[in-house]
């Protein structure tokens, strides 16, 4: 007499798909999240503060998704003399009020990375807030997709042992 083990059912792939796609979706999210900490804390240790000049000004206004409002940007053109001596231009957003209250010509503190000039900001308060949040948000869905994936997994292979074992 041979006994036939029953074959597992057939079972739905929805959460292990759900789980893999909010793992995936939340990993580049932590990874930015983390990228603006590293650069707000190398800021914060190693900027220099120069003045510079303000070159010119623009507002760039686009439209909210939904079309029923607008959102506006409010942009500085500047251009500062490094420690070392050399000459760099750039661009960098800014709030409104601080937007009004410059003009062409004048004077406005300027943080630059020794090393990469390039990598350069009107000066501001150090702020890791939105690296936090963002790495939070893409911790969050790391960790409820892992969540979705572990427990199909284990369930599958609860289903595999009950069907071999009895």
């Amino acid at each position: 007499m041979t006994t036939t083990v029953p074959k597992a059912p057939k079972r739905s792939k929805f959460f292990l798909l759900f789980g893999s796609i909010w793992l995936i979706c939340g990993l580049p999210f932590f990874f930015f999240g983390v990228h603006l900490v590293r650069v707000e804390k190398r800021y914060e240790a190693e900027a220099v503060t120069v003045p510079g000049i303000v070159q010119g000004k623009r507002m760039e206004e686009r439209r909210d998704s939904d079309n029923k409002g607008t959102t506006k940007t409010y942009y500085v053109k500047y251009r500062f003399t490094t420690k070392e001596g050399g000459s760099i231009e750039s661009e960098g957003s800014v709030d409104s009020d601080a937007w009004q209250g410059l003009a062409d010509g004048a004077e406005i503190q300027i943080q630059y990375l020794p090393g990469d000039e390039t990598e350069n900001r009107v000066a501001s308060e150090p702020s890791i807030i939105a690296g936090v949040l963002v790495a939070a948000m893409g911790l969050i869905c790391m960790l409820l997709g892992a969540g979705f994936v572990f427990f199909d997994l284990k369930k599958r292979a609860l289903l595999r042992r009950l069907l071999r074992d009895g």
